[in-house]
């Protein structure tokens, strides 16, 4: 279809500033095959429960060796400490991604993403898709081509009506649905 990039960006996140610069143009010129958010949360382990340990067994099954800062996330700072109790299930939240398609449809983020969806555990461990996204990231993309962005600011949080209201108003919007 001719796409360079794919922004995911949730139904219930507001932008609350203005993006500064082109981001297209800055994940061209330096070479990025992703963007996040600066935010940097911790996912319930219940969620991202058998997530390291199906990475750790697709990482011996294709000896392959992270690129990215996916040891410095665990406890040892090795393949062994890729588990649900030695990853620290740190996250860039999902909420607002950029992805360069060309990384995505690589050959090895594609076989890492079949192994995550034939295991079923998606869905029936509610793996969050941020998770999965973060984990390749730290997995397939060097740190020097993530674009970790402070701007925009975006507002998230679906589950409290009051924040999305009170950004909206912030920003100048009318809020539509005063409950």
């Amino acid at each position: 279809m001719g796409y360079e990039y794919h922004m995911q960006f949730d139904d219930d996140a507001v932008a609350l500033s203005d993006v500064p610069f082109n981001i297209v143009e800055k994940m061209r010129t330096e070479s990025h095959s992703m963007a996040v958010t600066s935010d940097w949360i911790r996912e319930n382990q219940h969620v991202i429960l058998g997530l390291p340990e199906l990475s750790s067994f697709w990482l011996r099954m294709n000896k392959f060796q992270p690129v990215g800062d996916l040891y410095d996330h665990c406890n040892p700072k090795s393949i062994d400490g890729l588990t649900t109790q030695g990853w620290d299930a740190g996250y860039h939240p999902g909420f607002w991604l950029i992805t360069k398609v060309s990384w995505w449809f690589s050959e090895q983020p594609q076989s890492y993403l079949e192994t995550i969806l034939r295991s079923g555990k998606d869905v029936e461990g509610r793996w969050q898709e941020q998770a999965v996204m973060n984990i390749m990231k730290s997995i397939f993309i060097p740190t020097s081509q993530v674009l970790v962005m402070h701007k925009p600011d975006i507002g998230h949080d679906r589950h409290r009506r009051d924040n999305f209201i009170n950004w909206c108003e912030k920003q100048g919007y009318p809020a539509l649905y005063h409950q």
